[in-house]
Order: C-alpha cells, then structure tokens, then sequence
C-alpha cells in the first residue's frame, strides 16, 4: 500500500508497449522506463500500480498483459507507446474503445496541452475507436496513449525531457482522478 494521497485506493495498470522482442527496441525501453517513472509517481499519490512486464529483453503477448492487469483487479489501466510513422510526421493521440472515449479525449487533451504536441492528423479530437486485446480483456476502462512519433525529433525529444515528462506525470494523474470520480 502506498502513501495516503489523492488516488489511495485506487489500482492503477500500465502496458508499456513494443517490448524487446518487437522491431522497436529503443522506444519499447522508454516506454518501459516512462511507465516505471510514472508508475512510481502514482504510488507517491496513493494509488497502488501494477506494470505488464519489468524488462526489454523478452517478448510479452497482449494476453499476458490484460491478464496482468486483470488478474490485479485494476480500476484503471494506461497503455503506452509511442508511433512509427515518418520522420516528417508528428502528433499524439489515444485508441480505446468506443465506450471508454470521454476518458481516451480529456486524457488526450491533457497530454497534448502538457507536451505541446499536437493531436495527430486524421484521428476525430486525438481519439481512435480501437478493440484492442488489452483494452477488450483487462477488465477495466483502458486506453492507448500514443505519446507521439518515435521517428520525428521534435516529438522524441519532448517526450524524453524530463521536465515536460513531469507535466506529463501531472496531467495522466489528474486524468485518472477525474475517471475515477465519474
């Protein structure tokens, strides 16, 4: 159990995405990394956090993920990644399903006031309607946050400040207080 705070009580789950056995193997380490800085800034406001995998060396099904997060009895869960798409493009956004989209746009509205990244071309207010094995088997309100494009310097390089990560930080905490409350 962690500190009281803001979100005691409250199971967070965290799906760093693209592992070691994936063709993205220095994102899926800041993926892993960032979800471990925030998981453990989620446990100084209270909330007891659960993450899929502990390292990059190995391959981690979707499967084993939701059933992580499942088997934990999570309220909440927060996939992360980041996009591959051209060095030119940039932009963030969040899929989830269709039932969990008013949480998916005010999280993708937070995250994208928090970096300065824009909302990515193509997607209706930051938000893809996506089933994806997680989110569909996790057993809670889940979302995909796609914090920007890998391939684009710009993005990469604000995602990897430590200061906008901690804005970061911030708003994903305030996002999941509201859930939460609703």
């Amino acid at each position: 159990k962690g500190p009281e705070g803001p979100l005691s009580g409250v199971t967070v789950g965290l799906d760093p995405a693209r592992d070691g056995g994936s063709k993205y193997k220095t994102e899926g380490k800041f993926n892993l990394e960032f979800a471990q800085k925030l998981g453990a800034y989620l446990e100084s406001k209270g909330a007891a956090v659960v993450i899929t995998r502990d390292n990059n060396s190995k391959s981690y099904s979707n499967a084993n993920r939701a059933k992580t997060i499942k088997d934990a009895n999570c309220d909440i869960a927060l996939r992360l990644m980041c996009n591959h798409i051209s060095a030119k493009s940039t932009g963030c956004y969040v899929q989830a399903p269709k039932k969990n989209k008013d949480f998916g746009q005010s999280l993708i509205s937070a995250y994208s006031a928090a970096t300065g990244i824009r909302l990515q071309a193509g997607k209706s207010n930051g938000f893809e309607t996506k089933n994806d094995e997680v989110a569909s088997k996790c057993g809670c309100p889940c979302v995909l946050l796609v914090m920007g494009n890998w391939e684009n310097k710009s993005d990469r390089a604000t995602i990897e400040d430590e200061e906008i990560q901690k804005k970061i930080m911030d708003a994903i905490c305030d996002e999941i207080l509201k859930q939460m409350q609703n």
